[in-house]
């Protein structure tokens, strides 16, 4: 066992985060003996959610508000999370010290004994795992089928507790996660990678890299595994090059004479909350959530996906360094946006004059007008809401932004 070898040792683990997977990283292993340090630049109060879901764990220290240097070199294994830099310095003075630092889903894959199914790309990758779960869940019956990964709440690392030989792991994965692949030279053992944009140009220097982490995905599979290469199938649309994508890792794993029952299930499989998503109709005005769009080609998928009603279209904050040339084509040649409204961020600031958008700073005052100036078209309406930046100017991620424009918007219907 992977986990018997550290216990006693001191592991720091470096990013706890809002989202859940610090939390599980730390748990697993202070459960297993281990003397766990968690440090974080954000201070106590940012994070008191998460401290407080260890305290009942007295082996777990935590060094919030800044990192020390003591802490990365008195560690005998540092668990870097995914937003933090290879190259940052503390990191780098641990490795010249010849201290491991590895990550946490590379580990998993590394060391679980059931089959992996890993999915990455620049948009559809959420979708896409979420969907060969479902699929998965109803089809596979050797073992349970689990699903981890960059997703909210879940730690790769706490399964390695559970699953068997026969199990499946559906693994989303991050650029950011899929560096830590590099490092332990592992890819799943199906791999997806369902497409390729700029993106995450604010950390990664230029796309060379970007992709380089990506293809970690595959990098490393032996020659009976098997890599689904999404951006060489043609497809109608978004939703059915996603849908092609999980059909075809599923098919790798149960066989092809499963066809027409995934088809059948692919068509029940519900979409993700806050990806394109049908909130709710106030009069002839269908409210689409799509609070996940970070980048511009994302915002332009959302534009060309509604197409047969007017839109009245909220986007905007920070900007990611990435190309928009073709988001602001898209819009200026659009016969079917009426008005735009913006957030306050670097990116709405970067693009609000080439689209005549309108900036509305309070965010229940820009929803509210948003709404009002779809209900003055009097006819059958979408309210876009499809951001194309990053949430960070106002909130704290894109499900808070989604979440915030969900609770405005359910006020309206009352």
């Amino acid at each position: 066992m992977f986990v018997a070898s550290l216990k006693g040792k001191r592991v720091l683990v470096v990013g706890l985060g809002l989202q859940g997977g610090g939390i599980g990283v730390a748990r697993y292993f202070a459960q297993h003996g281990c003397i766990v340090t968690v440090t974080d630049i954000k201070k106590h109060n940012e994070l008191s959610q998460s401290v407080d879901a260890l305290s009942k764990f007295p082996s777990i220290t935590f060094h919030l508000d800044g990192h020390r240097e003591a802490d990365f070199l008195n560690a005998d294994l540092i668990i870097k999370g995914p937003s933090v830099r290879w190259d940052n310095a503390l990191i780098q003075i641990a490795v010249k010290a010849g201290i491991q630092i590895a990550m946490e889903t590379a580990l998993f894959v590394k060391y679980a004994p059931c089959k992996t199914i890993g999915i990455t790309g620049t948009r559809g990758k959420s979708t896409t795992t979420h969907t060969i779960y479902q699929v998965l869940k109803k089809l596979y019956t050797k073992g349970q089928v689990y699903m981890s990964g960059n997703v909210p709440g879940a730690c790769a690392l706490e399964l390695l507790d559970i699953v068997t030989v026969k199990d499946v792991a559906v693994l989303e994965l991050s650029s950011w996660q899929l560096s830590g692949f590099h490092h332990e030279h592992v890819s799943p053992h199906i791999a997806v990678f369902t497409n390729i944009y700029p993106d995450h140009l604010n950390y990664y220097p230029t796309m060379v890299e970007y992709e380089y982490d990506k293809n970690a995905i595959f990098q490393y599979q032996s020659n009976e595994q098997v890599f689904i290469d999404g951006r060489k199938i043609q497809s109608s649309s978004h939703h059915d090059h996603n849908a092609q994508c999980a059909k075809a890792a599923c098919i790798a794993l149960l066989g092809s004479s499963y066809s027409s029952s995934i088809d059948e299930l692919l068509r029940m499989v519900p979409g993700l909350p806050m990806r394109q998503q049908v909130v709710g109709q106030i009069g002839d005005i269908t409210i689409i959530n799509d609070s996940t769009s970070t980048t511009p080609i994302a915002l332009e998928t959302a534009l060309k996906t509604f197409t047969d009603k007017p839109i009245i279209l909220i986007m905007g904050g920070n900007a990611k360094n990435l190309p928009y040339r073709g988001l602001i084509s898209t819009i200026q040649s659009s016969t079917h946006i009426r008005k735009i409204y913006c957030m306050p961020g670097s990116f709405s600031n970067e693009v609000i004059d080439h689209i005549h958008g309108v900036l509305i700073a309070d965010f229940e005052l820009l929803v509210r007008t948003a709404v009002q100036t779809a209900r003055e078209l009097n006819e059958p309406s979408y309210l876009l809401f499809s951001p194309g930046a990053t949430s960070f100017a106002q909130f704290k991620n894109e499900f808070d932004r989604g979440t915030r424009f969900n609770t405005v918007i359910s006020d309206i219907i009352k």
